[in-house]
């Protein structure tokens, strides 16, 4: 279904429980897609019709359109009883409660990352510095300053940088 006609048609909120209505049975029923195995691999099951689920979230939503779909029971199934209407931060910190090897394994990935960073030669205008650390010291900024130069691809003062 076009998603502007509908939006055009029933309004931007009922597109948006359609739309939800059909990521939730994508990743109930499609293997090819990446989160299946977090979902239809794990036996979860879409058990609501899609106008059902629409009148619903039609009702719990109250107009806005800031909500995501939540299942209570992370183990149950999509259906009535088992799902509410949260906003993304509340989402992401349930999850981060609920997950706390998920979370600790993206703390140890983004601690890779900046170790590998700052490990990594660097230059700065004509000179070449062994290591994002040992630039910051000498120029006597922070490492994240330089950083998050390097990664806009610019530095001030018109100076070039890269990692090598």
């Amino acid at each position: 279904m076009n998603i502007q006609k509908l939006k055009r048609e029933k309004g931007h909120l009922y597109a948006k429980a359609y739309m939800t209505y059909q990521d939730m049975k994508s990743r109930c029923s499609n293997k090819g897609l990446k989160y299946y195995p977090r979902y239809g691999g794990r036996g979860i099951e879409l058990k609501i019709s899609r106008e059902n689920f629409i009148a619903w979230y039609l009702e719990e939503a109250k107009g806005q359109l800031n909500l995501t779909i939540d299942r209570i029971d992370n183990d149950g199934h999509y259906e009535l009883g088992n799902i509410q209407l949260i906003t993304q931060s509340e989402n992401t910190k349930k999850a981060w409660q609920q997950s706390p090897k998920l979370h600790q394994d993206a703390v140890a990935q983004n601690s890779l990352k900046g170790v590998a960073a700052r490990s990594r030669p660097v230059w700065i205008g004509d000179k070449r510095y062994p290591s994002l650390t040992k630039a910051a010291k000498a120029l006597d900024v922070s490492p994240a300053t330089i950083h998050k130069y390097l990664r806009k691809g610019r530095m001030p003062s018109g100076l070039e940088a890269g990692y090598i």
